[in-house]
């Protein structure tokens, strides 16, 4: 008898304007494309512009563009509006605000997050101690309930 072997293949990705598998994806519209549906898509107006990159390295940019300047990357942030802006935005709608650099606010949300996380870590903590008393009270509830209803009986 021979022996029957089993095989799974990944399923793969395909395009959103075809049928065809996926070999890029635009970032800015969040599409997958073939080879065949680049020029298509390129050519849709768009208000923010196109981002075509491969498939297999979509998610390794943190890239941020501007809403206003979408062909710009966002590298300063407004701390009256708590928005990351352009440099387009630095010199005009911005002009008279007071402007930081975008790492440098990423930074502060990264450290806050982190404060964040211990707070709830020790949360955590209590919260299994007190479950863990918890526990071991409901254990015992049955031989007090016991007790008392052979008190109540006698």
């Amino acid at each position: 008898m021979a022996s029957v072997r089993i095989t799974q293949g990944q399923e793969a990705v395909q395009c959103d304007l075809c049928e065809n598998s996926v070999s890029f994806y635009c970032r800015r519209c969040g599409v997958n494309l073939c080879d065949v549906c680049i020029p298509k898509h390129l050519r849709v107006k768009s208000k923010t512009g196109h981002d075509v990159v491969d498939y297999v390295s979509k998610d390794d940019d943190d890239t941020c563009f501007c809403d206003l300047h979408p062909r710009y990357e966002c590298t300063a942030f407004c701390k009256p509006c708590d928005v990351p802006i352009c440099i387009q935005c630095v010199s005009t709608k911005h002009k008279s605000h007071e402007i930081s650099e975008l790492s440098e606010k990423i930074e502060d949300l990264i450290k806050c997050i982190a404060r964040g996380n211990d707070r709830l870590q020790s949360f955590r903590l209590d919260l299994e101690r007190i479950l863990d008393h918890t526990i071991k009270q409901m254990s015992s509830l049955s031989s007090y309930y016991q007790k008392e209803k052979d008190w109540v009986s006698a």
